[in-house]
């Protein structure tokens, strides 16, 4: 999300045997913005700048889009300099010095972290959707993406209920079955299936509403341009006179009551094709203490600002970025894969492999700076990666901030309570040196 001038890099393939990362939540993202918000604050000491400054001098601004970066991607929208100052509010970053006294008074160093982001997601580049209407009104979607916890069940019975009027209990997602998917089906992944998914959904219903309007006019001895459709009151409408959606429904399924040479039914597959991401982004503010006795790191506080676009289901994305702040937590706290000097895999069960757990986490704060995207008319963008993202970088932050005093820059991931005692244990040997 920073305004790069010059930009260079270089590429060298390795091959080993060891996985050292994988296609987990964020498929790569994670690690890039890590990278590049460590280097942030490493820039802030180096200038002798706060770490929300450094950010803040660089940022792309909401004047300079449509952006295009050195690598051709085109971020259409965000107000990054906003979405941090909202988390840098809520998470009281100018009070926490205040803070950090009464933690030392306590025996605990107490240390601040800050990360912007912004990754892609969406397109890639189509997907087809299937709505089908029951003779009794009743909606029922076939779909090539696939929900495995993402509550598609729920969002896409707003969206028909949005654009078609029908009651939300009255829509039934059929997905993950290859005998009903629609023809052009891509899937779940890549945070894209409200985008490209949505769309779908949205086409099918203005389909069955055109097809619905011939019907309409038919059974009102009307012409198509008389009649309208009311979303709010699931009607198809003349000046003078009206007919349900069910109603309209039911006659689709009796060939005796549709225009000449109309096929039955209200049965719409459509496929949106998209070729453009949107750039979901946000900010994240952490508090940790640490105990430099046992080198326990404890998250005592976290606000999340997400710009996911138009929120389609508020309680869906607050649940999808707690999710992937978890398991953010994890990369930063307590994940590791772990060999033996022979390559043996030594982490090879969750009896060995550390996850986060419950005690891991503080309450997450959520927030959200809606944005709308350009790239789709729902002005959504991805939702399902931001967590996982924006955590890492905001934890480390936090705990290299709370180390300062002992000469602390840097430590790599995972801190572990061994990794960080460690550290300290170092660093007070070389100042005692």
């Amino acid at each position: 999300m920073y305004h790069v001038d010059d930009f260079y890099f270089s590429v060298k393939p390795v091959f080993t045997n060891q996985i050292c990362t994988d296609t987990y939540r964020g498929a790569g993202r994670p690690e890039a913005n890590y990278i590049m918000e460590r280097l942030m604050d490493l820039a802030a000491e180096a200038c002798n700048l706060p770490r929300d400054e450094v950010r803040r001098r660089n940022f792309i601004q909401p004047e300079q889009m449509p952006y295009k970066t050195h690598l051709g991607f085109v971020i259409d929208t965000g107000e990054f300099d906003a979405t941090m100052q909202m988390a840098l509010d809520a998470g009281d970053w100018n009070g926490f010095e205040a803070r950090r006294k009464e933690a030392l008074a306590r025996g605990k160093y107490r240390g601040i972290g800050l990360a912007a982001f912004v990754e892609g997601a969406g397109s890639r580049p189509m997907e087809g959707m299937r709505a089908k209407v029951d003779k009794d009104g009743g909606v029922t979607l076939y779909a090539g993406t696939y929900s495995h916890g993402q509550g598609h069940d729920t969002v896409y019975a707003q969206l028909v209920n949005e654009f078609l009027g029908v009651d939300f209990d009255k829509v039934t997602l059929v997905d993950g079955d290859t005998q009903t998917n629609p023809a052009v089906s891509v899937g779940t992944f890549g945070s894209r299936s409200s985008m490209v998914g949505g769309m779908s959904i949205r086409m099918s219903c203005d389909s069955i509403i055109v097809k619905g309007t011939k019907i309409a006019a038919h059974l009102l001895q009307s012409s198509e341009d008389q009649v309208s459709f009311s979303v709010s009151e699931a009607l198809f409408k003349t000046q003078t006179a009206s007919i349900s959606f069910d109603e309209v429904a039911a006659a689709a399924h009796d060939p005796a009551r549709l225009p000449d040479g109309m096929d039955p039914g209200l049965d719409e597959e459509v496929t949106y094709k998209g070729d453009t991401e949107n750039f979901p982004n946000g900010a994240h503010v952490v508090e940790v203490e640490v105990d430099a006795d046992t080198g326990i790191v404890e998250i005592v506080s976290y606000v999340a600002v997400d710009d996911c676009g138009v929120v389609l289901n508020p309680f869906i994305v607050h649940g999808q970025a707690q999710g992937g702040i978890a398991q953010g937590v994890g990369q930063a706290l307590t994940e590791d894969i772990v060999y033996d000097e022979d390559g043996q895999l030594v982490t090879a069960s969750f009896m060995d492999y550390a996850m986060p757990r419950a005690h891991h986490l503080s309450h997450i704060d959520g927030h959200f700076n809606i944005v709308p995207s350009k790239t789709n008319p729902l002005g959504v963008k991805g939702a399902g990666e931001a967590g996982a993202t924006g955590a890492p970088p905001a934890i480390v932050g936090a705990v290299v901030d709370a180390l300062k005093d002992f000469g602390i820059k840097h430590i790599d991931m995972p801190l572990t309570p061994e990794r960080v005692w460690r550290a300290i244990e170092a660093a007070k040997k070389g100042k005692a040196a």
